[in-house]
């Protein structure tokens, strides 16, 4: 097994989560944990209460999709130590918001499907969540891997007149570069 700080934590910095490091006491929601690293390093990094993670851990139209029933465990391993601060949602993202108050989160970070339906589905599902001054951001704003993801948060910012922010975390050595976060301040 790979030590998980060694091989991991460089690709799991994100840009958003850089953003709220001098916050405290945050309550937010990550959608689309996978294995849980993202997650893991947002409770490194930041004074988080209390987290939702949601994932329905079902099959889908992507190469993830046969890694589902592994991802969920090595999710469950890897946060283990945060599970007293951690609310665990298994169900689709449109059906987990129902569950959550309006207002009552101070941010938001979407990396679930990355399909333009999914993506502009979550956004304005979860706006309405999360407090003013609060962050809604998300993973894979890249045009020419995930132009879904990039297609639904320009409509959003543009429908909402919000100043669309965008940075590129650290890459792996080979792949394409696709680690790019996009977020707004409500």
């Amino acid at each position: 097994m790979l030590n998980y700080r060694e091989y991991f934590k460089p690709f799991y910095q994100r840009p958003v989560d850089d953003l709220l490091v001098n916050k405290k006491n945050l309550i937010g929601v990550e959608i689309g944990i996978f294995q849980g690293h993202h997650a893991r390093e947002m409770f490194e990094k930041l004074d988080i209460v209390k987290l939702y993670l949601v994932d329905p851990y079902r099959k889908y139209d992507s190469t993830l999709s046969p890694h589902l029933e592994s991802a969920k465990e090595e999710a469950k391993r890897v946060l283990a130590e945060f599970k007293d601060k951690i609310v665990m949602i298994y169900k689709e993202s449109v059906e987990a918001v129902k569950d959550i108050d309006d207002e009552s989160l101070d941010f938001v970070y979407i990396d679930g499907g990355h399909s333009y339906d999914a993506v502009s589905q979550d956004i304005p599902a979860w706006y309405p969540k999360v407090k003013s001054g609060g962050l809604v951001g998300g993973h894979d704003y890249t045009p020419d891997y995930f132009p879904g993801v990039v297609k639904a948060v320009d409509e959003f910012c543009k429908e909402k007149g919000v100043v669309l922010n965008a940075k590129y975390g650290v890459q792996r050595k080979e792949g394409p570069a696709t680690n790019r976060d996009w977020w707004f301040v409500k």
